[in-house]
């Protein structure tokens, strides 16, 4: 599934190619990049931008290594992260999901870890802030394929471990985000049919003291579901791709009526969908489309505007592109992420080689104006992340995904009101699987697992 590499080595021989597979679709699901743009203009190399980040901060305990990283951001600066810790000096504490908490100011809690050693082993971690400070963590657990989760108050408490899939549902990985009253949303999809229990395309919701609600049927099961976004109502969406690629929306109270948001034509088919929303309800809903002919193969990118009000705009088509995507390399994938204003920013990566990729940018205004394609480095694995006022950050890596390489993290600062990107920034030379969260004010902050012996987790943040 990931990198194997020193200790940690033990905490990953039980995953077969099965267990590998789910890696990659949740790295793809998660953000990442594909696409050929025509090149833009080649930008600055790295300056004085850096001089904003803080040091690197190293965010496992002694012993420890880490892998799978995550990261979220409230809108006053503080971060949640989380990851799967290994033990290395107790063989009985084989990747167990731990936490680490940010303050405003700068300030960093104790590691917690959510599930004692002994346990059964837990992966796939994924973590969600609201704007104040409510948060949720889920992960799967191996022996069932069960999703557990814990929510995190504002004030850093962390409830009890909750089972959140039912008895008998199988889960493929957990995709999570929470509301602006605090309701967190853990959607899932059924790994296969099993004889008792709904199967299908999932969801709960958990209240701010810990309260399961019902289990929610979104449709039939696909494994191809983006995570869920919210609106300042605290209405979700969740979008999916089964043949056609369709949107969904619910709250506690329940499910609204599946959109079909793109069909394809004879000839053509969708990937995974992603999902940016701008908080007042409009959704950005983007999706791979592999176009075959006769005579050649191609793929697109193409983002369509779901309105409050259940209309659809124009497809508009991002980017073409050159797949980078390969047995090792599954993850690559689109990324995008949206303002409060519903202006837009799409990241991808396009081969250039069979040993090089592009990484561009551009902006979708919420006029739908797309704006020009911008070349912002050579690189793997973009993601984004876009705060209401518009700044946010950009992130990849230098080698592709499953490299077995020393792997350098780069990024430029974005606005996604403006249609600006930054200089470039080098965050590490030693780091590889980013996440990127921006909070409010637009400070940003980095994640990444260590590329050389020993995955470490590691962080920087700043703007």
């Amino acid at each position: 599934m990931r990198r194997l590499t020193g200790m940690g080595l033990r905490s990953r021989e039980f995953r077969g190619s099965w267990f590998t597979g789910r890696g990659q679709l949740a790295r793809a699901i998660g953000a990442t990049a594909i696409v050929t743009a025509v090149a833009g203009a080649a930008l600055a190399l790295p300056t004085a931008a850096e001089a904003s980040w803080t040091p690197v901060k190293t965010l496992t305990a002694p012993d420890f290594e880490g892998v799978g990283p995550v990261i979220s951001a409230d809108a006053k600066g503080g971060f949640i992260t989380a990851w799967e810790g290994i033990d290395n000096a107790d063989p009985s504490c084989n990747s167990q999901i731990q936490i680490r908490l940010r303050s405003s100011a700068g300030k960093w809690g104790r590691v917690r870890q959510l599930t004692p050693c002994k346990s059964p082993t837990m992966i796939f971690p994924a973590v969600a802030y609201n704007a104040n400070g409510y948060g949720v963590v889920a992960w799967l657990r191996t022996t069932d394929n069960a999703i557990q989760a814990v929510t995190v108050s504002p004030a850093g408490k962390v409830g009890r471990v909750l089972t959140v899939t039912p008895k008998n549902n199988q889960a493929y990985f957990p995709l999570v985000a929470v509301s602006p009253s605090g309701q967190a949303l853990v959607v899932w999809d059924t790994v296969y049919a099993t004889t008792a229990g709904p199967n299908g395309v999932l969801a709960r919701f958990i209240s701010p003291r810990g309260a399961l609600g019902r289990v929610r049927f979104l449709d039939a099961s696909t494994q191809v579901v983006s995570a869920p976004v919210f609106d300042k109502t605290g209405t979700a969406t969740v979008a999916y791709t089964a043949t056609k690629v369709y949107a969904v929306r619910l709250t506690p109270k329940g499910v609204g009526k599946p959109a079909v948001i793109l069909s394809p034509a004879p000839g053509t088919s969708y990937g995974y969908p992603k999902l940016a929303d701008d908080s007042n309800g409009d959704t950005f809903v983007m999706a791979p489309q592999n176009v075959t002919t006769k005579t050649r193969y191609g793929e697109h990118l193409v983002v369509r505007k779901w309105s409050k009000a259940r209309r659809l705009s124009k497809a508009i088509t991002v980017g073409t592109y050159a797949s980078t995507a390969t047995v090792t390399n599954f993850p690559d994938g689109p990324a995008l992420a949206a303002d409060g204003a519903g202006d837009a920013v799409v990241v991808w990566n396009s081969a250039l080689s069979s040993t090089r990729a592009a990484v561009y940018g551009r902006r979708l205004s919420h006029t739908g104006k797309l704006g020009r394609r911008v070349r912002l480095g050579t690189g793997y694995l973009s993601h984004i992340a876009v705060a209401p006022g518009g700044p946010g950050l950009i992130t990849w890596q230098s080698t592709p995904y499953q490299s077995g390489l020393v792997t350098t993290i780069y990024g430029r600062d974005v606005n996604a009101t403006k249609g600006t990107f930054g200089r470039l920034i080098k965050f590490t030379t030693d780091g590889a699987y980013a996440d990127v969260a921006a909070e409010r004010a637009g400070k940003s902050g980095v994640i990444w697992e260590r590329s050389s012996l020993g995955s470490l987790i590691r962080a920087r943040f700043g703007s």
